[in-house]
């Protein structure tokens, strides 16, 4: 990319940016950001699996969730349409940890302990999910009576933040 002149300024253009632990890179292929946040989470397995004998199943699960998959969800609504290489990576982590919690080998099969036993959603679940969370969460702000360009005169928003 070119420098962009301005008056007297010249601002240069940047490869990678990071903005609120997001690792943005000029292809927007978020395969960097992914990597660092796979990278955080198999290190802090890492250590969990070392005193994972001395925790209790219930210990293990809050562990999991607050140094796992506290990091998968955060600022996940940005891999919304990503490919599935992205999202792959992210499933890899959130595995490992189910494994880690629950105990079970690593060519056993997974998903059903994920969402049947600890009641955790898929990664490409849980950006959807993050997402409707956030769609809700702008609903539930609206006035009673809002005008939207695109939907015309809204007059009320019912409790799932539809508006017809």
């Amino acid at each position: 990319m070119s420098p962009l002149q301005n008056k007297d300024q010249v601002i240069t253009p940047l490869d990678i940016v990071h903005d609120l632990g997001i690792i943005i890179v000029s292809k927007l292929t978020m395969e960097s950001h992914t990597a660092n946040i796979v990278r955080g989470c198999f290190y802090k397995l890492c250590q969990l699996r070392s005193i994972r004998r001395s925790l209790t199943t219930d210990a293990r699960r809050t562990l999991a969730v607050a140094f796992v998959a506290n990091r998968v969800d955060y600022c996940n609504a940005v891999l919304y349409g990503m490919s599935t290489a992205v999202t792959r990576r992210l499933q890899m982590a959130l595995n490992a940890a189910t494994r880690m919690v629950v105990g079970i080998g690593k060519y056993e099969h997974i998903i059903l302990v994920l969402c049947d036993t600890l009641h955790w959603l898929p990664v490409t679940a849980r950006i959807q999910f993050n997402i409707a969370t956030l769609i809700l969460r702008y609903w539930s702000c609206l006035p009673q009576a809002t005008h939207l360009p695109s939907l015309g005169f809204v007059t009320s928003v019912d409790p799932l933040g539809w508006p017809w």
